[in-house]
């Protein structure tokens, strides 16, 4: 069981994303090895690796984005982009398909003692944070002398040499992360150590401080879509807006968040900003006034800022009522009946008795009357506590407190629930969620007898149950009229949504259903497949659905939108082609200990192998696949291949590792 780190909500094990909150969880190796999502520009951009799969989550507070930058073009429109990897623990850069890589760093891993093992799973999970390519394929940043704590930026125009890389700033730490605005030429970005905001010009070899102490680091920061207008909140709350090349502006104070489904803020979407201040939701247009659009907010979970709305939750509290109130007196007639017990029995003296049988026998009836004086003195001491209890509970207060969800439409904001237990998923294009209701009957009596102070009263209170599940397309509500149902995805359009119901004992297999949303009309919950594995589900931001069935030893079968694709597919790695989801790559017969398996493609005839002892793989913009084969576990080295219209090119030898960040597959995943 995974535990969110922002929410505090308990998770199955393998998500990758909280459910409730959206926060990025980061489990242990094996389990955050098996997804890739591509990249759309952003200043926040962590790269995980595990057993040599680089894995890129674009995170924020509550969200990860995942529309690619080339996303509105076609793939004829695209040439074949530039691909990056590692080898002699340098980085390298290679037009596609068919040339060697040429150098780009010249000093990566500064000073380091030759560690492969630390320096592969350890600091180049570090240093990948910093790989960025421009989209018109033209320049590519990069760090060099990484020394593990901090690494200097370079860029490099793609068409020169090595020898001809520009320094942009020194001595970022591995948090400093950057976003690079559309036309390559502004990089914004994020001294962690010294909670500083810089800009870099790079027509003119300019840099410029723009800010700092930055009240909460990287998740106050929010850029404009192209990358040359920066929102970031100051320590004490001081939100401010700052354009490439002028002078800072302030847009309010006492600011506690910036409200948005990204670290990037889409002008196709939205102008100016959302933000949270005491409670309350503005909105500052540019050449505006701030407009408050509600109030007494207790949490926004989800900002649709296409639509310009939101869903939200107020803390909602009841009248104070005693805590007696709350508790069944059981013991009342029992401890009425309970009196203090008279004086100690006498312990016997010897003097007293002619013989020693005698005082024997009398020093047996002290142990009985002894024994039943304390039994009764400790009841009438518990008695006590609970007269002392009584007294308590009739004097101190507990106010009730409920939760109520609602929906902001872009004019005014309307009541979904009364009494809401949890938001379980949420569309991250449209307004549609998930949530669960909290049962009428949170507050039964709690027995006296089970409690021993009031803060066991208090923290019982607190437990709610789980009642109704429903769905809210915008404000319209629909229950959903199953029982028993659990684990709830809803896709990237909001327009289908998954659960498991009836997950046998083992926790791994259930019936897996599915209801459909069209024009804010839910369907009926139809039955999708049975015995479908129910802790690893891939729905893609197509509505793409990879699922598998006879799942055993990290294995199973594959399906497809119902279609089985193949058998001892390992489950953690199934990628399909973002504009062919009929096209899907995956390992068949994996094997752990080696960390390599057969790579195979299926289309819509039958599953075609690529190669074997494959240890990991991505597709590129033209739909080949990179993959890197024969690889050594102890020296971290293989061959870089090129698979394209059925053939495999060696591209080089001796790779350490291919770096995803440019993964073409525009897909969102969920993992339960």
């Amino acid at each position: 069981m995974n535990i969110c780190s922002k929410c505090k909500k308990e998770l199955q094990d393998g998500i990758q994303v909280c459910d409730n909150c959206g926060t990025l969880l980061v489990g242990d190796e094996k389990d955050s090895c098996s997804e890739q999502t591509v990249k759309k520009k952003s200043l926040l951009v962590p790269v995980l690796i595990c057993a040599g799969t680089l894995v890129l989550l674009i995170v924020t507070g509550a969200f990860f984005i995942i529309k690619s930058g080339v996303s509105e073009k076609k793939e004829t429109e695209w040439t074949i982009k530039k691909e990056l990897y590692v080898k002699d623990e340098e980085l390298f850069v290679s037009d596609m398909p068919g040339k060697k890589g040429m150098r780009l760093t010249s000093e990566l891993l500064k000073g380091k003692d030759g560690d492969m093992k630390e320096w592969y799973s350890t600091d180049y999970n570090k240093i990948s944070y910093s790989i960025d390519i421009t989209d018109d394929n033209k320049r590519v940043f990069f760090p060099d002398k990484f020394d593990g704590k901090s690494y200097t930026l370079y860029y490099n125009d793609t068409g020169k040499s090595s020898k001809e890389k520009v320094k942009i700033d020194s001595d970022l730490s591995e948090d400093s992360l950057y976003f690079v605005s559309s036309d390559g030429n502004i990089v914004t970005y994020f001294k962690e150590d010294d909670s500083e905001l810089y800009q870099y010009n790079i027509s003119k070899n300019e840099k410029t401080k723009i800010d700092s102490d930055l009240g909460n680091g990287l998740f106050s920061i929010y850029l404009e879509s192209d990358g040359k207008e920066v929102y970031y909140i100051k320590e004490g709350g001081d939100l401010y807006l700052k354009k490439a090349g002028k002078d800072k502006e302030k847009i309010d104070d006492d600011v506690e968040e910036i409200l948005a489904s990204n670290l990037v803020y889409d002008k196709d979407e939205t102008s100016g900003v959302f933000y949270l201040k005491e409670g309350n939701v503005y909105k500052k247009e540019n050449g505006k006034e701030k407009e408050k659009l509600v109030s007494d907010v207790d949490n926004v979970t989800r900002t649709y800022l296409k639509q310009n709305s939101f869903y939200y939750t107020k803390e909602k509290k009841g009248s104070a009522v005693l805590l007696m109130d709350y508790v069944e007196d059981d013991m009342k007639e029992s401890d009425a009946a309970i009196e203090k017990p008279k004086e100690a029995p006498k312990y016997p003296s010897i003097l007293e008795y002619n013989s020693t049988e005698e005082y024997e026998e009398a020093l047996e009836l002290y142990d009985r009357a002894k024994e039943e004086y304390n039994k009764a003195l400790d009841e009438y001491r518990d008695k006590e506590k609970r007269d002392k209890l009584r007294q308590e509970l009739n004097k101190e207060e507990y106010e009730s407190k409920t939760t109520e969800l609602y929906y902001y439409d872009g004019k005014e904001e309307k009541k979904l629930s009364d009494n809401l237990y949890n938001i379980e998923s949420r569309a991250f294009e449209e307004p549609v969620i998930v949530f669960i209701t909290r049962k009428s009957d949170d507050n039964d009596k709690i027995k006296l007898s089970e409690i021993k102070n009031t803060e066991d009263v208090r923290s019982q209170l607190k437990v709610y149950k789980k009642g109704d599940v429903a769905i809210a397309v915008g404000d319209k509500v629909i229950k959903i009229e199953e029982d028993d149902i659990q684990k709830f995805q809803v896709s990237y359009n909001g327009a289908r949504i998954y659960f498991f119901k009836d997950i046998k004992e083992n926790g791994q297999e259930g019936d897996l259903y599915e209801i459909s949303i069209e024009n804010a009309v839910a369907s009926e919950p139809k039955l999708y497949d049975k015995g479908v594995y129910s802790k690893q589900l891939y729905l893609y931001k197509s509505n793409d659905l990879a699922y598998f069935k006879n799942y055993e030893d990290e294995e199973a079968t594959l399906y497809m939108n119902k279609k089985k694709i193949d058998t001892d597919v390992y489950v953690h790695n199934i990628s399909p082609r973002r504009e062919h989801s009929e096209e899907v790559y995956y390992y068949k017969d994996y094997n752990l200990d080696k960390e390599e398996g057969s790579l195979m493609f299926y289309n819509q005839n039958s599953p075609q192998l690529i190669a074997d002892k494959v240890h990991d793989f991505k597709i590129c913009y033209d739909g080949s696949v990179l993959y890197l084969c024969n690889y050594g576990l102890g020296s971290f080295k293989g061959d870089l291949k090129l698979y394209r219209q059925g053939n495999s090119s060696l591209i080089d030898e001796d790779v350490m590792m291919i770096i995803k960040r440019f993964n073409y597959v525009e897909r969102l995943i969920y993992g339960f």
